[in-house]
């Protein structure tokens, strides 16, 4: 072996010692994130929840499949039922995973007590049932605990019109607050 190709091994040779190095180094820091950030069973956290709701005729069949995503009710017919549903986002506003369920689900509360306006039946499943009684607005909430302990809570606006000629206007039912980056 000649000079030239001693100094091309001792080149390669130090080649491969430093990517090992650089590999060993990575592996330290993957194992410092795993400890830090953890792998849990449910790698989203529960972060907010909203309200969405399905309407149904007077006979309960239902007038739309599901409820897209959380948004405000408005109902113009006595009797005339629908099915609020809960909507799960992790912390960064994403939905959680289809069949999640927090540790502790929510229960349905209604500022309208007496059913003045509407009645509510919470199923025990994330839903509940509400049914158009009179004109006026009452607001949902519902408080839900996530995975830390932490409790999240959600409301939104159901508007009762009956009579007045169909839907009744819109309604501002929730704010939220985005960011332009």
């Amino acid at each position: 072996m000649n000079e030239l190709d001693r100094k091309i091994e001792r080149y390669l040779e130090t080649m491969v010692e430093q990517s090992r190095q650089r590999l060993r180094h990575a592996e330290e820091i993957l194992e410092t994130f795993r400890k830090h950030h953890g792998h849990h069973h449910h790698p989203h956290h529960l972060a907010s929840v909203g309200i969405g709701f399905s309407k149904q005729s007077t006979k309960g069949s239902s007038l739309m499949a599901n409820a897209t995503g959380p948004g405000p009710l408005s109902l113009s017919t006595v009797g005339q039922k629908a099915t609020a549903r809960l909507f799960y986002f992790d912390t960064n506003g994403n939905p959680m995973p289809e069949g999640y369920a927090p540790p502790k689900p929510g229960v349905f509360s209604i500022d309208d007590k007496e059913a003045k306006v509407v009645k509510v039946i919470d199923n025990g499943d994330g839903t509940a049932t509400i049914e158009d009684v009179a004109d006026g607005t009452a607001n949902l909430s519902v408080e839900v605990v996530n995975e830390k302990g932490d409790t999240i809570s959600a409301s939104q606006v159901i508007t009762v019109a009956n009579g007045g000629g169909g839907e009744p206007g819109p309604v501002l039912g929730s704010v939220g607050i985005g960011f332009d980056v």
